[in-house]
């Protein structure tokens, strides 16, 4: 990450759904590492500990319904508007409107899923200037090829220094992958 990566957010909240998840909690870390603060996140709440030792700030009941936590959002913000959030896997066309209706006018929503074809319409045309953009996770393909590379620059050092950490399903503790 460039030096000004880790301050380019600083204070602008981000909203991470699935949290709990392997790419959520991949998203946590990153919004940490550049600066959002508050990070928001929905997930099981035995997950909670896990989470906040990642960087959540904020962990709600991913079973509430979407109006019960947009409801909370802004007192979670302390007023300030949303402008990033991030869907991961498993997809699921609620857990999008969740971002999509979270986001200010001019937000952007980032959805990981294999193709685009599969998001509801409602959100792919979100409006209020919103962004919506898709992720495949694939850095051979030439669309994800510049910041893959970026992000491997970087990679070994995050994964030595602790600053990303690798959670292995059915452990309690964190263990580097490599």
């Amino acid at each position: 990450m460039e030096p000004e990566g880790t301050t380019a957010y600083a204070g602008t909240p981000a909203f991470i759904i699935a949290g709990a998840a392997s790419l959520g909690q991949y998203a946590i870390q990153l919004a940490k590492l550049a600066g959002h603060n508050p990070i928001i996140t929905t997930a099981s709440p035995h997950n909670a500990s896990l989470l906040t030792s990642i960087g959540a700030t904020h962990v709600l009941d991913r079973k509430r319904s979407n109006e019960s936590i947009l409801n909370e959002l802004p007192s979670l913000t302390g007023g300030k508007p949303i402008m990033y959030a991030f869907v991961g896997a498993p997809f699921d066309p609620e857990a999008c409107r969740l971002g999509r209706d979270a986001l200010a006018p001019g937000g952007a929503l980032g959805i990981l899923m294999p193709s685009p074809a599969g998001v509801p319409e409602d959100v792919a045309n979100a409006g209020d200037g919103k962004r919506v953009g898709y992720a495949t996770g694939n850095i051979w393909l030439p669309h994800g090829r510049e910041c893959g590379i970026a992000l491997f620059k970087h990679l070994t050092e995050w994964l030595e220094k602790g600053i990303l950490k690798v959670w292995q399903e059915h452990s309690i503790q964190w263990k580097p992958f490599c």
